[in-house]
C-alpha cells in the first residue's frame, strides 16, 4: 500500500473528488441516497448548508463510536472528523459556489446524477482501498455491529431505511420538495456494483505503487 505522505495526499484528493461527485448528485435534484437525503432535508428545514449538515450528522456518528468504544477510541476515529469536515467543505463549495446554475432539462439532470454516482463509487472505492480511515457512518455501524452482534449489513441497511422514512416525513409535513425520488432507486441499483469493481481495481493499483 502507498506509504506515509503519499497515502494521505491520495486520501485528500479522493475525498475532495468524492465531495465534487456528491454535489453533482445534489445538483441533479431528482433524488439522492438516504444519508445524503437526510442531510439535504434538514438543510432545507434549517437553512444550514447541506455540507455543514452532513458534517454535523457525521460528527454525531463519531460521538456514537466514542460512547461505544470509550478507551478503545483512537486517532483513526478522530481522523473521521477531519475527513467529514473536508468532505462537507467541498460539497458546500461545489454546491453553492460552482454549481450555482440551473440544469434546464430532465435528461441533463439524469446525466448529472449518473456521472455523480459513478464518480462517488470510484472515489469511495479508492478511499476504501487505501484503508486509512472509514467513513463516520460506516464506522459507527461497524462498532455497533460488534457490540450488538447484529450483522453490519443489516444495521447499515436499517440506517438507510430510517433515513428515508425521516426524510419523507419531514418533507411531507413541511411542504418541502421531495429528496427521495427515482434517483434514489437508481443509485441503489448502480452504486454498489461499481463500488466493488472500483475498489478491487484500485487495491491492485495501490499495491503496484508500494
Amino acid at each position: 500500500m502507498v506509504k506515509n505522505y503519499k497515502t494521505y495526499l491520495m486520501l485528500i484528493i479522493l475525498i475532495s473528488l468524492n465531495g465534487c461527485a456528491c454535489a453533482l448528485t445534489l445538483k441533479a435534484a431528482i433524488g439522492v441516497g438516504a444519508w445524503d437525503a437526510l442531510a439535504q432535508t434538514f438543510s432545507l428545514v434549517t437553512s444550514i448548508k447541506v455540507g455543514t449538515m452532513g458534517f454535523i450528522f457525521n460528527c454525531g456518528c463519531v460521538l456514537g463510536e466514542l460512547l461505544l468504544l470509550k478507551k478503545e477510541f483512537n486517532y483513526r476515529h478522530i481522523l473521521q472528523i477531519l475527513v467529514s469536515f473536508l468532505f462537507g467543505f467541498v460539497v458546500n463549495f461545489m454546491t453553492y459556489s460552482v454549481l450555482n446554475f440551473e440544469l434546464s432539462s430532465y435528461p441533463l439532470r439524469l446525466m448529472a446524477l449518473i456521472i455523480g454516482y459513478i464518480g462517488m463509487a470510484i472515489f469511495v472505492g479508492g478511499i476504501m482501498a487505501l484503508n486509512v480511515v472509514t467513513f463516520a457512518l460506516e464506522g459507527f455501524c461497524l462498532e455497533l455491529s460488534k457490540k450488538t452482534k447484529f450483522e453490519f449489513s443489516k444495521i447499515r441497511q436499517s440506517v438507510d431505511i430510517i433515513g428515508i422514512i425521516v426524510s419523507l416525513l419531514v418533507c411531507f409535513f413541511s411542504d418541502l420538495p421531495l429528496v427521495i425520488r427515482e434517483g434514489t432507486v437508481l443509485g441503489m441499483l448502480i452504486y454498489a456494483p461499481i463500488l466493488k469493481i472500483a475498489m478491487d481495481k484500485q487495491i491492485q493499483l495501490f499495491k503496484q505503487l508500494e
